[in-house]
């Protein structure tokens, strides 16, 4: 499919043409991927629904000249522009995380800030299939399991933002050809020279590791890795609709020393389960009673006391909370000295 089709396919599948969901934020950085985007749902949807958003790091001095250029083309397309600035190497300082994890949260919860200002229920983004092959190239590194295999969903929520719709209209779309629809249509964009450096992991999966792998199998590699993310989110998905049926399931009102609001679970059908949906089921039986950052070392610690037959009887996880087994239930409660920790 061409650039445009495949972003009309995907407004269709989030239902932006059947509803009415208000303007539509796109995030545009002044890249070719978010500038082509921009382009691409003015001529889907019209300039009267579009918001041209840029935010502005700080990080780069060539940054201020980005967010001007988005501006002047936003004008040009008619569309309404807002803009925004942040100081990361400031936050970054203060202790905030690393530079890609505070720019990432600043943005979106600017961009989240302008879609409610707007009216705006969905915010867009340029993600392509390059950008996707790196992601899970990149998540399969770092051993993330079958839902980190399956990179970025397609439609999801704005990172901290509940209330807001993610899209990623341009996943099934290369970079190339992007590039070739900017040449092709008159869409100005900047290159960002840190997209270059090699100081970034994400970079050298790009600039190193991607064209190697590419080299070894004697084929480009991306198309393989979008359809495994593919085969992943789908089998994802099966999952947890089965852990969702489990959790329904083997949910029991929780004793008079647990957590208030908490559940309990019933040990005997959970270990009827593999290991696999059992994991899935105590993840979603942590996080639904307040268990926060939940890790896989929580989750199999957790599995341990409810497989075992004598002890342990009990384990700490996180927040001052305690996984405890009785009388053929595990619930939460709080912990209490001499608890094993996990």
């Amino acid at each position: 499919m061409t650039v445009v089709e495949s972003a009309r396919a995907a407004f269709e599948r989030c239902g932006i043409f059947q509803s009415s969901p208000g303007p539509l934020v796109v995030a545009v950085s002044g890249g070719v991927d978010s500038m082509v985007l921009l382009s691409v749902a003015v001529d889907l949807l019209g300039s009267e629904l579009v918001v041209a958003a840029s935010f502005d790091h700080q990080l780069r001095a060539e940054s201020a000249g980005d967010l001007a250029m988005v501006g002047v083309y936003a004008a040009k397309l008619g569309c309404r522009f807002e803009s925004g600035r942040g100081d990361v190497a400031a936050a970054v300082a203060a202790g905030g995380g690393s530079v890609e994890q505070v720019a990432r949260r600043m943005r979106y919860e600017w961009l989240a800030d302008v879609a409610r200002a707007r009216g705006a229920a969905v915010v867009v983004v340029g993600h392509h299939a390059d950008d996707q092959a790196e992601t899970v190239l990149f998540n399969l590194l770092r051993g993330g399991g079958l839902a980190a295999a399956g990179g970025m969903a397609e439609t999801s929520t704005v990172p901290g933002a509940e209330d807001v719709s993610l899209l990623r209209p341009l996943l099934s779309v290369r970079r190339d050809d992007l590039v070739a629809f900017a040449a092709v249509h008159g869409v100005p964009f900047c290159d960002d020279a840190s997209n270059q450096s090699l100081d970034f992991t994400r970079n050298r999966i790009r600039h190193e590791a991607l064209p190697l792998l590419s080299e070894l199998m004697e084929r480009d590699v991306v198309p393989a890795l979008i359809r495994h993310a593919e085969i992943a989110r789908a089998d994802e998905a099966f999952l947890e609709s089965l852990a969702e049926r489990e959790l329904e399931r083997l949910r029991r009102d929780a004793p008079e020393d647990a957590v208030e609001g908490s559940l309990a679970l019933m040990v005997v059908g959970l270990r009827e389960l593999d290991l696999a949906l059992r994991a899935r089921v105590a993840l979603r039986w942590l996080a639904a009673c307040g268990v926060p950052d939940v890790s896989r070392r929580d989750v199999l610690a957790v599995d341990e006391v409810a497989m075992a037959t004598d002890r342990p009887a009990k384990v700490n996880v996180k927040a001052g909370l305690c996984v405890r087994r009785r009388a053929g239930m595990l619930f939460i409660a709080p912990q209490k000295s001499g608890d094993r920790s996990c």
